[in-house]
C-alpha cells in the first residue's frame, strides 16, 4: 500500500504568478544580514548559498519535502520578501548552476508557517517552479516554508534551487545584495519493493508501508503508523541489506535487512512511531526462540537501543517496547510490533 497525499497551496491572499529575476550573493554588510536554507538557523549567516535539506530516502517518481526559512539577523526590515524556486529562477552570472529543479521533478505542496500568498509556476513542465511572498521581517524575524517535491521517475540525484529576495527594487548591485540562494540535492532511489517515500499533509496521521506483500522473493515488509503534524511532513522507509551489521549490536545476531525510516526529517515523534515488521518465517534463522527475540534500533545520532520482546509497552513505558510479537495463524509469518521516539534502523534479533 502506498499512501496517497492530498496537495495543496496555502496562501493568505490571491496568488501571484510571476517570475522574479535574480542576483548575486556576495559579503554582507551590517544593515542587512540574512540566513536563507533549512532550519536550523545558524549565524553568522553564510556569506555563500545556503543548504537545502531534502528529506531522504526517497523513491524515484514518490514524494518528499524540503524546509526553508528566511531569517532576518540584520538591524533593518527586509521589505518585499519572496521565495522562489525551480523555474521561478532566472539564470544569471551570480546564480548557482543548474539545474534549478531536476528535468522530470514537480512541486506538488507549498506550505507558509504563518502569512504569505503562494503559487506555482510552470515553464518547462507543469510546477516546474513557486513563487511565496511574505510580509515584511522586522529584526529577528523569519518567513518558513515547507516545499513538498515528486521526484523525476528515474533513479538518480534530485536538485532543487531556490532563492529569497528582499527589497522592493530587486537591485543586487552594491554592498547590500538583495537576493541570496540555497541549493540541495537528494538520491533519488530506483522504484522496487523495498522502498516508499511520500508526504503527508497537515494533521494526517497514516500508516506508511513497503509496497509488497511477503513472497518468496520479498520476506520482509515493514510498517510505520505516523501520527500527524500540523504543518504536513515526508516519510520514507527503505530496506537494506546490512551485511556489516551496523544495524545490529555485538553480541547479538541479528537477522533481515535493516529498515530505515526518517519521519518529519528525524525529528522526536510525539506521542511515538508505531513499527510493525513482517518477516517469512522461512527468513529466520534455524531454532529461533522468538520468546527470546526483539529488535536492535540504531538511531539517527548513532545510539543503538535493543528492544527485547519481554519489555512490553505500558501505560508508562510508551517507547523503546513492544506491543506484541508472534506468529501468523497459518505459522508463515513472524511479526513484531513496537514503538519507538525517533527515526533510525532497525533489525530483528
Amino acid at each position: 500500500m502506498r499512501v496517497r497525499a492530498r496537495f495543496f497551496v496555502r496562501s493568505g491572499a490571491v496568488a501571484v504568478a510571476a517570475v522574479l529575476a535574480v542576483g548575486s550573493v556576495g559579503a554582507l554588510a551590517a544593515g542587512r544580514t540574512v540566513y536563507f536554507g533549512s532550519p536550523p538557523v545558524v549565524s553568522p549567516a553564510p556569506d555563500g548559498p545556503g543548504s537545502i535539506r531534502i528529506q531522504e530516502p526517497l523513491v524515484a517518481n514518490q514524494l518528499t519535502a524540503f524546509r526553508l526559512v528566511l531569517a532576518n539577523q540584520g538591524t533593518s526590515t527586509l521589505t518585499q520578501v519572496a521565495i522562489v524556486g525551480g523555474s521561478g529562477i532566472a539564470a544569471s552570472t551570480s546564480a548557482p548552476a543548474g539545474p534549478f529543479l531536476t528535468p522530470g521533478a514537480s512541486f506538488v505542496g507549498l506550505l507558509p508557517i504563518g502569512t504569505a500568498t503562494c503559487s506555482y509556476l510552470s515553464a518547462v513542465t507543469a510546477n516546474d517552479g513557486f513563487l511565496c511572498t511574505f510580509p515584511n521581517l522586522a529584526k529577528g524575524d523569519k518567513a518558513e516554508l515547507q516545499v513538498a517535491v515528486r521526484a523525476q521517475s528515474t533513479a538518480g540525484t534530485l536538485r532543487v534551487v531556490t532563492a529569497a529576495q528582499v527589497k522592493e527594487n530587486r537591485n543586487d548591485s552594491g554592498a547590500n545584495p538583495d537576493t541570496f540562494y540555497a541549493v540541495g540535492e537528494a538520491t533519488a532511489l530506483a522504484d522496487t519493493l523495498d522502498s516508499v517515500s511520500t508526504f503527508l499533509d497537515p494533521g494526517q496521521a497514516s500508516p506508511v508501508i513497503t509496497p509488497a506483500d511477503l513472497t518468496a522473493t520479498n520476506r520482509q515488509r515493514t510498517t510505520v503508523q505516523v501520527p500527524g503534524v500540523a504543518n504536513g511532513q515526508p516519510v520514507g522507509i527503505t530496506e537494506i541489506a546490512d551485511p556489516t551489521d551496523a544495524f545490529c549490536k555485538a553480541g547479538y545476531a541479528c537477522f533481515g535487512q535493516a529498515a530505515i525510516v526518517s519521519v518529519n526529517y528525524g525529528s522526536v515523534v510525539a506521542p511515538y512511531l508505531e513499527w510493525t515488521m513482517d518477516w517469512a518465517a522461512a527468513s529466520l534463522p534455524k531454532g529461533y526462540n522468538e520468546r527470546k527475540g526483539g529488535v536492535v534500533h540504531v538511531e539517527d545520532g548513532g545510539a543503538v537501543v535493543v528492544i527485547p520482546v519481554k519489555t512490553a509497552c505500558t501505560a508508562s513505558v510508551t517507547t523503546n517496547c513492544v506491543v506484541s510479537f508472534g506468529y501468523s495463524p497459518d505459522k508463515l509469518t513472524y511479526t513484531i510490533i513496537f514503538r519507538t521516539p525517533t527515526n533510525g534502523g532497525t533489525r530483528g534479533f
